[in-house]
């Protein structure tokens, strides 16, 4: 895993968080495969699946979860609003909290483009569980977004359940994602 090393602005400009999401507005000006059901994205509303997923949000009161309760299907990508990184200095990153329980956790993957069509460039990939169990705590993911300055992107968010096992202890969940860069001072 890949935890983040933090915007460090020393030649001058504030760091600032020009992207938040933790999915309590629901999925205000997220696209994909969002839904109640199979293969989709959802909004969990503080349910919780046996054997999988996480027990309750990072951070707000809700997350995003891709749900994996059959064989078919077993893809599903979820692409941010558009995210304005021209006025960014130096550095940005992407920072995300991960939670991967679930003995048939599959690949999680994370891309940029400067397009909301894509496509899109994987900037980050997870295969596997991470927790040992559905109440241990989030992980928080760091990915270098510094070839993005002076452009607008999105970001995607694939998950590929594996194959394998229990269909349905494939659930994995995403939340209070960030997104940090320098911006000159006022």
């Amino acid at each position: 895993f890949n935890p983040p090393s933090g915007v460090n602005c020393n030649t001058g400009g504030n760091v600032a968080i020009i992207f938040s999401e933790e999915f309590d507005n629901n999925n205000a000006g997220w696209t994909g495969n969002i839904g109640n059901s199979n293969g989709n994205w959802e909004i969990p509303n503080n349910a919780t699946s046996n054997n999988t997923g996480a027990d309750a949000a990072h951070s707000g009161s809700n997350y995003m979860n891709y749900e994996a309760s059959t064989q078919s299907p077993n893809t599903g990508n979820i692409v941010s609003p558009a995210i304005d990184l021209s006025t960014a200095q130096n550095q940005a990153e992407l920072s995300f909290w991960m939670h991967a329980f679930g003995s048939n956790i599959g690949t999680l993957n994370v891309g940029a483009s400067s397009n909301a069509n894509g496509p899109f460039t994987e900037l980050y990939s997870w295969t596997g569980q991470y927790q040992a169990n559905q109440s241990d705590p989030w992980i928080q993911v760091g990915v270098d977004l510094a070839t993005y300055i002076g452009q607008t992107m999105y970001l995607s968010f694939t998950y590929k359940r594996a194959n394998v096992g229990v269909s349905y202890q494939g659930d994995l969940a995403i939340d209070l994602i960030e997104v940090t860069t320098c911006q000159s001072c006022v």
